[in-house]
């Protein structure tokens, strides 16, 4: 009997449902709430995400930055003048990473992490790494802002040969 690969949850069901019945279980409350305990146990993963900004991003600085701080590594960052997508893996899960150059003003470039676990675990322990390795201005949320809210008089945290401090973007 060939059946469709349903999404993961109604997959989850079908195998808990398959296995009691194969078993010779009988479809009784007792039974059947059980199971849906399993069910109602299982978390949606989680994605992270970091997201920095790297001021006159040097060819190959960020992939010779996360080669230190990742298992594998998969981003060409040859030439940043168009966006770049890579892949890498930490503690046996993936990453997507993504550049995309020009983001706020032509001489920031925008690097975003995204995975079920990242290195840092802050934009701005992130924005500190990338910073101790690349030496050129980097810049992050200060962790409160969200996806739609206006940033205008927003602070971000800029990471320089000055130190760290929380400045208006301009």
């Amino acid at each position: 009997m060939s059946v469709r690969r349903p999404a993961p949850c109604v997959s989850f069901l079908l195998k808990i449902y398959d296995r009691n019945w194969s078993a010779g279980l009988q479809r009784d409350p007792g039974r059947f709430t059980m199971c849906c305990i399993v069910i109602s146990r299982m978390e949606i993963q989680r994605v992270q995400d970091l997201e920095i900004y790297i001021r006159d991003l040097e060819p190959g600085a960020v992939s010779g930055w996360l080669e230190n701080h990742l298992d594998e590594l998969e981003l060409d960052d040859g030439e940043a003048t168009r966006v770049i997508k890579g892949v890498g893996r930490y503690e046996g899960e993936r990453l997507r990473i993504s550049l995309y150059p020009g983001a706020f003003g032509k001489r920031f470039t925008s690097l975003v992490i995204e995975g079920p676990r990242v290195p840092w675990n802050s934009d701005l322990d992130c924005a500190r790494s990338a910073w101790r390795a690349m030496d050129t201005e980097i810049r992050c949320s200060p962790g409160d802002w969200t996806e739609g809210e206006p940033v205008e008089d927003e602070k971000w945290w800029r990471l320089d040969h000055r130190g760290e401090q929380q400045v208006v973007w301009n």
